[in-house]
């Protein structure tokens, strides 16, 4: 989910906390028969037939048209159907059916948690902290929903607010793996090494299995110029997952550092073959290629740069 902005050096992924943006009291009720009908399309709903429920509730959106609860449920079907533009016009409607009819603000948090969930998906991070901060006025203790407020502030730049952010999830839990970790990306960010190597190193203390956290340590002592431990760290990851992208364009990166530029390039078409869509292998190729002016390299990487 990272936007790799430089050339070469792609820093870490990061880690989407789970979402669940409707607490138990907004959950889809089952109305009786003497309500607006919900019930064929929650029943419908509730098995996953997103495609049958949104027909149902697409015949009550359009004979209640100022029902928010309708357009709220046909956007969720939609919504799981793919159809997110669609879906979006509906939780928007939602909101502004609810505001209409001068209902509160937490009648729209489940409404801003779909749309949330869509601008994540999309990578959309000033609109979807957008709805996550609203929600959070309200509901400041959910701690989904500022972890992926937190992930929002960081991909938009503003790091000192995500490490704010990522800090009051450490006061409620102290030992969250993911909440390290991704506090962990922050400071590699704003190349803070040793409150990034503190944040890594306790991750792999309590997951030893965790190549992302490695990975994430590796980097921190490429900033510091100790490249030798992270050609040792990255070698141990890449032998344990050899699919691992990440460890392996980390790896490529570290040679590149120490200045053993042909197992750099070697590592950099390994890189490229796992991940083909991330310009970032290719790019670094590219790098080495001009710095040593010569084409040698790319034969021998046995990579095709168009």
């Amino acid at each position: 989910m990272t936007n790799i902005k430089s050339k070469t050096k792609p820093v870490l992924t990061l880690l989407l906390y789970l979402i669940t943006f409707a607490p138990a009291s907004m959950a889809l009720e089952l109305p009786s028969l003497t309500k607006k009908p919900y019930a064929s399309g929650d029943r419908l709903f509730a098995c996953e037939a997103y495609s049958e429920a949104a027909q149902a509730y697409q015949v009550l959106v359009d004979q209640y048209p100022e029902d928010a609860k309708a357009h709220l449920r046909l956007g969720k079907s939609l919504a799981r159907l793919g159809q997110e533009e669609t879906a979006l016009n509906e939780f928007f409607k939602t909101i502004f059916v609810n505001n209409a009819a001068s209902k509160m603000p937490e009648e729209n948090l489940e409404a801003r948690g779909e749309i949330a969930a869509i601008f994540l998906k999309r990578g959309e991070y000033d609109e979807a902290g957008g709805q996550l901060r609203q929600i959070l006025a309200l509901r400041p203790q959910d701690k989904e929903v500022r972890g992926n407020y937190a992930l929002c502030l960081q991909n938009c730049g503003f790091l000192d607010a995500s490490i704010e952010q990522f800090n009051l999830l450490l006061r409620q839990e102290p030992k969250n793996i993911t909440t390290l970790y991704n506090l962990g990306t922050v400071y590699l960010k704003k190349t803070d090494s040793q409150n990034a190597k503190t944040c890594f190193m306790k991750v792999v203390g309590m997951d030893p299995k965790n190549d992302l956290a490695f990975i994430g340590l590796a980097r921190a002592y490429l900033y510091e110029k100790q490249v030798k431990q992270a050609i040792a760290v990255l070698t141990k990851i890449v032998e344990r997952s050899p699919s691992n992208y990440f460890a392996t364009i980390a790896l490529a990166d570290a040679y590149k550092q120490d200045g053993s530029e042909d197992i750099a390039v070697e590592y950099y078409r390994k890189a490229f073959q796992l991940n083909p869509k991330d310009p970032a292998s290719k790019a670094a190729l590219l790098s080495i290629i001009e710095k040593s002016n010569t084409k040698s390299l790319v034969q021998n990487s046995k990579v095709e740069i168009k």
